[in-house]
């Protein structure tokens, strides 16, 4: 089974869901509480 993958679309990708992570921890008072609570147990 060949299955060509591209390898820019994986790092870009990453690069979003490491900024969307970072940013989910410096504008958690933007965010709902709710999320911040599932959010949080992913940090500590």
């Amino acid at each position: 089974m060949n299955i060509k993958r591209n390898q820019l679309l994986y790092v870009m990708f990453t690069i979003v869901v490491i900024m969307l992570g970072l940013s989910s921890r410096k504008f958690a008072f933007a965010l709902p509480h709710l999320l911040n609570d599932y959010l949080e147990p992913v940090w500590n």
